[in-house]
C-alpha cells in the first residue's frame, strides 16, 4: 500500500473540517485582546508583559496610574482589560479604578 495516497473518505472529512473552520472564523473573527498593564515595579512589569504576549495578548504597559489614565485617554481603541497593581506612586490602582468607573 502506498503511504503517499490519501483515503478519499479521509480527504473528504479533511475538506469538511477546513470548510467548517473557515465558517467559524468568518462568524467569530479572531482578534487580539488588548491589555493595559499598570505596574510600577520594572521586573514584575516585564515578566507579566512577556507572559501575556506569549499568550497572544496585545500589551501596553504603564508605570503608574496617571500614565495609564493618559494612555487610556489617548488610545484610539479601548482596552479589553486593565490589569493594575494597587499600591503605586502618583496614582494608585484604586484611584485609577475610580477614574475609569467615574
Amino acid at each position: 500500500r502506498d503511504s503517499a495516497k490519501v483515503d478519499p473518505c479521509q480527504q473528504l472529512e479533511l475538506q469538511k473540517s477546513d470548510a467548517m473552520k473557515e465558517t467559524w472564523d468568518f462568524l467569530f473573527p479572531q482578534r487580539r485582546v488588548r491589555v493595559l498593564l499598570v505596574e510600577d515595579d520594572n521586573t514584575t512589569r516585564h515578566i507579566v508583559r512577556v507572559l501575556l504576549q506569549n499568550f497572544n495578548y496585545e500589551v501596553t504597559a504603564a508605570t503608574n496610574g496617571l500614565e495609564a489614565w493618559n494612555v487610556m485617554d489617548s488610545a484610539s481603541h479601548p482596552f479589553d482589560l486593565v490589569l493594575t497593581d494597587v499600591a503605586m506612586p502618583i496614582l494608585s490602582g484604586i484611584d485609577l479604578l475610580d477614574r475609569i468607573m467615574g
